[in-house]
Formats: C-alpha cells, sequence, structure tokens
C-alpha cells in the first residue's frame, strides 16, 4: 500500500492554481469553439464603428476649417471695399456650411450688408432662413431678431409699429447686451415722431449711467440736439 504524502498548504494552492487555470482553458476553449464567429464579427463591427466616427469627426472638422477660412476671406474682402464678393463668400457659407460655428456669423454680417444697401427684402430673407436653421447661438439669435425689427423699418413707413416691435424686443431681452443699441434705436424713433419727453428719457438715461456707459456719447449729442430743437421751436 502505497504511503500517502501530506502536502504542505503552498502545494495545495499550487494545485488549485493549476486546476483553475485548467478548467479556465477548457472553457475559453468551449466558448471560442461555440461563439468565435460572433466574436470576430463584434470586433468587425467595432472596428468599423470607430473608422466611421473618426471619418465624421475628420470631416467636421475640415467642414470647420473651410468655413472659417471662407469668412476670413469675407472680412478680408470687406476690408478692401469689396462687397459684392463678400456678400458671394457669406453665400457660399450659409449654402454650404450649416452647423458649423461661423455660420451665424456669416448670416448676421449678410443681412447687414444688404442693410447698409438699402436692401431689406434680402436682408429679411437671411435672417429667416438663419432663424428656421435652429444653428444660431443664442446671442446670434437676438442679434438676428433686432436685425429683423431694423430691416423691417426700411421695408415700412409705420415707425408706430416699429416702436411697438422694439418696446416687445427690450422687454423680452432685457438682459441681453444688445439691448442699449435697440434702447438708442428707439430713442430716435420717438424723436422722430415728435415724442420728445420718451426720447430725451432714453438718453438721459444713457447720460445718467456715466460715460463708461455704451453709447454714452451718441445719446449725449442727440440730448443735447434734442434740446436745441426745442428751444428753437419755442422762440
Amino acid at each position: 500500500m502505497a504511503k500517502k504524502v501530506k502536502l504542505t498548504r503552498e502545494e495545495l494552492k499550487r494545485n488549485e492554481l493549476k486546476e483553475y487555470i485548467s478548467e479556465f482553458i477548457v472553457k475559453t476553449k468551449e466558448f471560442w469553439n461555440k461563439y468565435s464567429r460572433q466574436v470576430i464579427y463584434g470586433i468587425i463591427g467595432v472596428v468599423i464603428v470607430y473608422f466611421l466616427i473618426y471619418g465624421l469627426r475628420t470631416r467636421r472638422e475640415t467642414m470647420e476649417l473651410e468655413a472659417f477660412g471662407r469668412y476670413r476671406q469675407a472680412i478680408d474682402l470687406e476690408n478692401k471695399g469689396k462687397d459684392v464678393n463678400v456678400i458671394e463668400n457669406l453665400e457660399y457659407i450659409i449654402k454650404n456650411y450649416k452647423g458649423t460655428f461661423v455660420y451665424g456669423q456669416a448670416v448676421l454680417k449678410m443681412a447687414s450688408k444688404f442693410i447698409e444697401k438699402g436692401d431689406p427684402d434680402n436682408a429679411i430673407k437671411i435672417l429667416n432662413i438663419g432663424l428656421k436653421s435652429g444653428d444660431l447661438t443664442k446671442d446670434e439669435k437676438i442679434k438676428a431678431e433686432y436685425m429683423m425689427i431694423i430691416a423691417e423699418e426700411l421695408n415700412s413707413n409705420d415707425k408706430e409699429k416699429i416702436i411697438q416691435n422694439l418696446i416687445d424686443f427690450i422687454n423680452k431681452y432685457e438682459e441681453s447686451s444688445i439691448i442699449s443699441e435697440a434702447k438708442l434705436r428707439l430713442g430716435d424713433l420717438y424723436r422722430e415722431t415728435n415724442k420728445v419727453e420718451e426720447a430725451e428719457k432714453i438718453y438721459q438715461e444713457f447720460v445718467d449711467k456715466g460715460e463708461e456707459a455704451f453709447f454714452y456719447e451718441e445719446a449725449k449729442f442727440r440730448l443735447i440736439l434734442l434740446k436745441s430743437q426745442q428751444l428753437l421751436i419755442e422762440e
């Protein structure tokens, strides 16, 4: 009868580890034999998805760079006084680079060019395209709504309607940085429609804020002009 050998604790642990590894290898082979095709397809799928995402991201980055280059070119042409070419570049951005970070700036710049040229219809058309696109930032959207009012003013003789539109805009976006410009324009419309007290109140509001306030000099000049006109009328 063979003598039973008593194993040490370390030897027992070593044998347990060997058994575990052997069982793991057997189970792995069984799994591979059963699911190897699915595993290969899964790996291939992950690789394809990775390259699709990478390709889309690369394309997106390329579009952003192309759009930015076009916009910079438009600004350079504007500085050279070539407005026709400016509009062509901006129009190209709006048509081909929707969703890029310069898209909203292109919309606003193109609309402002049409307003400067006295072409409110095309300004309104471009602003509507931008507002409906959903690609304008919050500030760009607010600026577009303000420019829409300015374009409509060029297209209408109903100053009372424009005044009301400006009042509604100011009340809606009272915290926006563009409100100062809108208030100054409202003051001008009050002056143009002989609403002297309302105009004076708005101009005085700018002046009271001090020299650091937006449009301080413009409002101060308009206030002096308004009071001078009143003195002439009284005489």
